[in-house]
């Protein structure tokens, strides 16, 4: 029910959201193994099998509603451009976290965009909950600089340089607007 909200969504910007499948796993190797793309991501293990295996357990967590790992794709062209991540659900506490977040290179810049606001807005309005963690390495520029423009709440920084923020449904849906009017 919640994916196909969604997706109907998605679709109104030119995007297919859908959930990971084992079929996924070679893409996103090849994604997250890019050394354009992870240098300020967490390694991945490359090898096949063992990237299936961690999607059939992450479709365990996926039925227990705990975490969602999405694959978008272009409306005109069915293969994953990029994938995202909502986990840590927490529903007593109305929580989530959001992360493995990669993309193709070459596509417009505003699809990224577009699926962050999209997951945000799977966590915050059809699972109901109120604040989305997230992290992001100081050296990443580009993303840093994109998610201050929410205005999250700092939390801490660790020694490898990872900034941990907390932004709340309020501030996601203030600056959504504002964010938005550059994007369409």
């Amino acid at each position: 029910m919640y994916l196909e909200e969604i997706d109907k969504k998605a679709l109104e910007y030119g995007l297919h959201m859908r959930l990971v499948n084992e079929n996924d796993a070679e893409k996103i190797i090849l994604l997250r193994t890019d050394s354009r793309l992870s240098k300020h991501i967490h390694s991945t293990d490359t090898v096949l099998e063992n990237q299936i295996s961690y999607i059939k357990n992450y479709k365990l967590r996926e039925s227990a509603g705990i975490e969602y790992y999405f694959a978008f794709s272009l409306t005109e062209k069915p293969e994953p451009i990029g994938f995202y991540r909502i986990y840590n659900i927490d529903f007593e506490n109305k929580t989530f976290t959001i992360g493995s977040w990669v993309f193709e290179q070459n596509i417009q810049e505003n699809i990224p965009i577009l699926s962050d606001i999209l997951v945000k807005e799977f966590g915050f309005d059809l699972l109901k909950l109120k604040t989305c963690f997230f992290d992001v390495r100081s050296k990443n520029k580009k993303v840093f600089k994109y998610h201050m423009l929410f205005s999250p709440v700092f939390i801490r920084e660790d020694e490898e340089e990872n900034n941990f923020f907390y932004l709340s449904k309020e501030n996601f849906e203030e600056n959504k607007k504002r964010i938005f009017k550059f994007l369409i």
